[in-house]
């Protein structure tokens, strides 16, 4: 389940897939899976082969891109949840933001 966004950040600030569920922090950014940016790709942060620990079988989860500061402040992304749909077979699909 390869996951990117386009986001725009300072040194030392991450993005993290911070959602409901163990795999995605129970909605505690400073628990929530870092998404990586090379020189090359940024604005592009991906998720990458980390994305394995989302788990499979037919799941929704429930998700937003959060900005984490070297500090532990966190700029949460506005509006709805996201939603990934995990089938138990197939390819993943991603809501509506």
């Amino acid at each position: 389940v390869p996951l990117a966004v386009l986001a725009e950040t300072v040194f030392g600030e991450q993005v993290r897939l911070v959602g409901e569920g163990e795999a995605l922090g129970n909605w505690r950014p400073e628990l929530g899976l870092a998404l990586s940016a090379s020189p090359t790709s940024y604005p592009a942060w991906t998720l990458g082969s980390r994305a394995a620990a989302l788990g499979d079988g037919s799941k929704v989860l429930q998700f937003k891109f959060v900005i984490v500061a070297d500090s532990g402040v966190a700029r949460w992304e506005t509006g709805p949840n996201r939603t990934l749909f995990l089938p138990t077979s197939g390819r993943a699909a991603l809501g509506p933001a």
